[in-house]
């Protein structure tokens, strides 16, 4: 009977982010920019125990099976309505084994817990651990894997921390570029509350209100270096300092999450949004963050799940 290999594809959340302005069309030497409309980012990316899980047992031949559900204990279960071609596990097993030339044949079943759009890059860990879990399985050598997994998305790299064995979880970084930049360091001490309503907070949209702002390149530069500091301090964190410039395009495009979070804000620690949204945390430390999470649930009833997790 084949053994199967379980691995943790676990979120991650932006404790900082600054984004430029989009690329422009041209290049400083004229040619076309086959980035523009992209935006570099200077963020410090952590995991955090919140996790999906993807279980791979090799078949002897034929085609790969894929199945995907919710684990019972998922915090915000949603319909799973996407196909399963456009899913970026499937999408990822599809790549290694164009890079490689041959079938990778397995049976996967992808359990999720991660919020689908939450902004803790659920499908990019999915990805990731695709990668990592088949290149265990088949002997393959792993160097390539960052570079394939860039192709599936800017998030993708940072899940792939091969100093790490497959089922370990990745290092903190600084993230930078357009994710190809990663600078790894120790994990910082903390618990964290988790607020995940259950709203929608496409991507694109909030990209696109980001850039009605016009923001300038030199106003991004001072943010790195704001990040910079954070990322080079020691393991603790001091919440007051962190920001994500991609939370006010957020609240515009998602109203009621400009809302929640006011709402959630009255607890008198400081509320941040991951990514483009639509989650919220707080930091907390571990002996506080119970009392905190049981703070939220009564102040936010019951239109949001409301979890403690802890940075990895």
């Amino acid at each position: 009977m084949s053994k199967t290999l379980v691995i943790p594809a676990l979120a991650k959340l932006n404790l900082a982010l600054a984004v430029a302005p989009p690329e422009q069309d041209a290049l400083p030497d004229g040619k076309p920019n086959l980035r523009a409309g992209w935006h570099r980012i200077s963020s410090i990316f952590t995991c955090i125990t919140l996790a999906d899980e993807l279980a791979l047992t090799p078949l002897p031949a034929g085609p790969s099976r894929f199945s995907i559900r919710w684990a019972p204990d998922a915090p915000a279960p949603s319909p799973i309505d996407w196909p399963i071609e456009k899913d970026l596990a499937f999408r990822a097993h599809a790549l290694l084994e164009a890079h490689i030339g041959r079938p990778l044949p397995v049976e996967v079943v992808l359990t999720k817990r991660i919020p689908v759009g939450g902004g803790m890059g659920g499908g990019s860990s999915n990805a990731a651990a695709m990668l990592l879990g088949l290149a265990s399985l088949f002997e393959i050598d792993p160097t390539a894997l960052p570079a394939l997994g860039a192709r599936l998305g800017s998030d993708v790299p940072f899940f792939l921390d091969l100093e790490r064995p497959p089922r370990e979880a990745a290092r903190p970084a600084l993230v930078q570029g357009f994710g190809e930049r990663i600078e790894r360091r120790s994990a910082f001490s903390s618990s964290v509350v988790l607020i995940c309503p259950r709203l929608p907070c496409p991507t694109p949209a909030v990209y696109r209100a980001f850039d009605r702002q016009l923001r300038e390149m030199h106003a991004f530069r001072f943010r790195e270096t704001e990040i910079r500091s954070i990322f080079d301090s020691g393991q603790s964190l001091d919440s007051r300092a962190l920001f994500n410039d991609l939370a006010a395009p957020a609240f515009e495009v998602a109203p009621a999450l400009r809302d929640l979070h006011a709402r959630a804000s009255q607890v008198h620690t400081p509320v941040h949004v991951t990514g483009s949204g639509s989650t919220l945390f707080a930091l907390a430390d571990s002996k506080d963050a119970p009392s905190l999470t049981e703070s939220l649930r009564r102040q936010l009833s019951a239109e949001s799940a409301v979890l403690t997790a802890s940075l990895i």
